[in-house]
């Protein structure tokens, strides 16, 4: 009797020193953080033992896998010597090239390709041809699984040849014609924008519905048609038909990714009551889901739910606490919230990680320097880059002029010239507040003969003093 509770003692104070994980996602970013690879390794293997046996389902595995697809480069050293201690690991493979797969997405950017510099596009082949050598690695390790040839897919939507696809996905399908995996990469890949086709996403759906039955993770594929539709609608700014194709794609079926884009749109047009469920469920189906974090913070702050939105944003910056939308929406809850010190660090983070090609950033790091923090020097300076990027836009003027005003500068007349020329030529003009303010702005600073009546500010000045 004195053994057993001896015992018993004994396992409930190793069950106290265990830790637990809510969810797959975690424990691999736990081992991530300690750069324990063997745990790593010994995790995968015993959730690809539990797929085998159908304990597990694909697409949870997948999900579990995804947790590498955040591009955070911390996972760098420790997927290098994962795959150096293991170098027969399918695993390490996958992670590898998943990882590498993101990072390439980054180098590339969010431009359309006629946008995008050369030099953007040899980094983005760089990073997924390295993810196509890991996969292709993982492919002879495990010729049957369904995973890498998935991911496969994805590589070959950016850098491969249209056969390269189909031999792909077909290779893939043979071995397991009801995979989510492969079936939901190649949807991926025959939407137009990746020089896909309609007719053929259509034929393809249809021919993946009749696999439900063998895989009941492919009915979150059904509503793929619609959720498309609605992506082109979004980049166009039709959000509320965008929202309206969301719907029918919700009850058709989506997985993790469609949902949160379908509460994204939501959020566009501020039904935050519909939106707020499907963040749940979209994080639910898929803990490594960044974008659904970000999305989230977006809709908590706009219903000033601040300290909520600061959790998502957390969330999302613990995949990858360089993702540059989850730092820019952080930076600017914090605004909200008054705590401008951090808020520039954050923002400061932000411009680190985007470079200054990105407009949108530089128009709200802009913004939050003028009005927030005052700091016209440094609003200047960003402003300066703004205009640079996005050399049209109207606030980026009115603020680059007005900041030189504050600063005592007679550049001043120029910048806020060259914003009423602006102006003149857009549509229905500009704000009539501003372009109030820019007017006696500049015709005070002539007529009281601080400054003289100069040229517009072209571009080229930027770079001049």
């Amino acid at each position: 009797m004195k053994n057993t509770l001896i015992l018993a003692i004994a396992l409930l104070f190793l069950q106290g020193c265990l830790k637990s994980y809510d969810n797959a996602t975690d424990e691999a970013l736990d081992y991530l953080g300690s750069s324990d690879v063997q745990a790593l390794e010994e995790q995968f293997t015993k959730l690809s033992a539990q797929y085998n046996v159908k304990s597990l389902s694909e697409h949870d595995l997948h999900v579990a896998y995804w947790t590498f697809a955040n591009a955070n480069p911390s996972f760098e050293p420790v997927l290098i010597d994962w795959s150096k201690r293991y170098p027969q690991s399918y695993h390490a493979a996958i992670a590898n090239g998943l990882y590498q797969h993101a990072i390439g997405n980054i180098k590339r950017g969010e431009q359309w390709s006629k946008d995008t510099s050369e030099e953007k596009m040899s980094g983005m082949k760089e990073h997924k041809n390295i993810a196509k050598q890991e996969f292709s690695r993982a492919i002879k390790i495990d010729d049957k699984a369904p995973f890498a040839y998935g991911y496969m897919l994805s590589v070959y939507r950016h850098i491969g040849k249209r056969e390269d696809l189909v031999k792909t996905m077909e290779t893939g399908l043979r071995s397991n014609p009801a995979s989510y995996v492969i079936r939901s990469g190649y949807l991926s890949a025959l939407v137009p924008k990746w020089g896909g086709d309609i007719e053929d996403m259509i034929a393809f759906l249809e021919n993946t519905a009749s696999y439900t039955d063998k895989n009941s993770d492919l009915n979150m594929l059904m509503g793929f048609y619609e959720s498309t539709g609605a992506d082109y609608l979004g980049v166009n700014k039709r959000y509320k038909e965008a929202a309206e194709w969301q719907g029918k794609a919700l009850e058709k079926g989506t997985d993790s990714w469609m949902t949160s884009y379908a509460a994204a749109d939501y959020v566009r047009i501020k039904d935050y009551k519909t939106a707020e469920p499907l963040f749940t469920k979209a994080i639910n189906l898929n803990p490594a889901n960044l974008h659904a974090y970000v999305w989230q913070g977006h809709m908590l702050r706009g219903q000033e739910k601040y300290q909520a939105a600061v959790r998502s944003f957390k969330s999302a910056l613990r995949l990858n606490p360089e993702n540059n939308k989850a730092l820019l929406g952080y930076a600017r809850t914090l605004a909200k919230m008054g705590d401008h010190k951090e808020a520039k660090a954050q923002f400061e983070k932000a411009l680190a990680g985007y470079g200054a090609g990105n407009a949108y950033l530089l128009k709200e790091f802009s913004k939050f320097l003028y009005f927030d923090m005052k700091n016209f020097k440094y609003a200047n300076e960003i402003t300066k880059q703004g205009i640079k990027v996005a050399p049209k836009n109207v606030n980026l003027w009115f603020r680059y002029g007005m900041s030189f005003n504050f600063m005592r500068d007679c550049k001043a007349t120029g910048a806020l010239k060259t914003y009423a020329q602006i102006c003149s030529e857009k549509k229905g003009g500009c704000n009539k507040k501003n372009s109030s303010i820019a007017a006696s702005t500049r015709e005070a600073l002539i007529s009281h003969g601080y400054c003289k009546d100069t040229e517009a500010t072209k571009l080229s000045d930027l770079d001049v003093g």
